[in-house]
């Protein structure tokens, strides 16, 4: 058993996503990987100090809805969070939560990945669409005006030309 739990922690510890266990009563998050505390910026000890209100952007009955619904179920969907890092950047993350019991209390394990560059060329793709969008509708725009007085000229000239050779050249 001890074996086993030696590798779980080493995983957990070597692990490139952030792994954190909060009490769900408290609040306070108990501990964090390597992981976690350099998404935030704290250190191992600093994290022990935190609760999850500190860390998470959305407000404090939100949070606490989202804790009763991964004590009530057991795990929670993967949904995107804002958190709060100790300089006072935001950083958005991936996060998916699960209960473990630990003697008679139930604790959550939450896991995260950091997707803030993602999101951010997620925007600057969205603007770059907004901008290829707008050039496309100037552009036919532009040339709609020049093409209809060309196709107005041509019936014009096919009205008033008898001629069948200029009406073949037309």
């Amino acid at each position: 058993w001890k074996a086993k739990e030696k590798k779980n922690k080493a995983v957990i510890k070597q692990s490139l996503e952030a792994i954190s266990m909060l009490n769900p009563k408290t609040k306070r998050i108990m501990e964090g990987n390597s992981a976690f505390c350099t998404y935030l910026g704290y250190s191992a000890k600093a994290i022990e100090k935190l609760t999850v209100y500190d860390i998470t952007v959305s407000n404090k009955a939100n949070v606490d809805f989202n804790i009763k619904q991964v004590l009530q179920t057991g795990s929670a969907d993967v949904g995107e969070r804002q958190w709060r890092k100790k300089n006072g950047d935001c950083i958005t993350v991936l996060v998916s939560a699960s209960t473990i019991r630990q003697g008679n209390d139930d604790i959550i394990v939450l896991t995260a990945r950091d997707i803030t560059s993602q999101k951010q060329i997620e925007k600057e793709l969205q603007m770059r669409n907004h901008e290829l969008d707008t050039f496309v509708y100037k552009a036919s725009h532009d040339l709609r005006s020049p093409l209809a007085s060309t196709l107005g000229l041509i019936n014009l000239g096919r009205k008033e030309i008898k001629d069948k050779d200029g009406l073949k050249y037309l």
